[in-house]
């Protein structure tokens, strides 16, 4: 299974029990959010990076999971487009859950097959 995460810590630098279990991780640095940024950054910067998610996942089945400064990670969730997800018929991504765990937000979305 196919994890493409948005965080912005690398995954080798992760703890081997979150590493273990996916076939491959593909990681997408979160990006430095400063204090100064408009709400109109951060929509635009919330769609590029959703495009790069949904993209990087392409056709395969797997999740997609950010984690990061909040008003950025709602742009990004806001900006993953369920229907895209379902390529043709065949797939389909559905929203798992949200956590918060030491101020940091997590939102988890997975494709699988219809």
């Amino acid at each position: 299974m196919i994890l493409v995460a948005c965080t912005r810590v690398a995954p080798q630098f992760w703890k081997q029990e979150l590493r273990s279990g996916w076939t491959e991780i593909i990681h997408i640095p979160f990006p430095y959010v400063p204090a100064e940024s408009s709400l109109r950054e951060l929509e635009e910067w919330g769609k590029q990076i959703a495009d790069q998610l949904m993209e990087a996942l392409d056709e395969q089945e797997g999740y997609i999971t950010v984690e990061g400064a909040l008003a950025l990670t709602v742009m990004i969730t806001r900006n993953i487009q369920v229907e895209k997800l379902a390529f043709p018929i065949k797939w389909q991504g559905k929203y798992i859950g949200w956590r918060t765990a030491n101020n940091e937000h997590k939102a988890i979305y997975k494709s699988e097959r219809r």
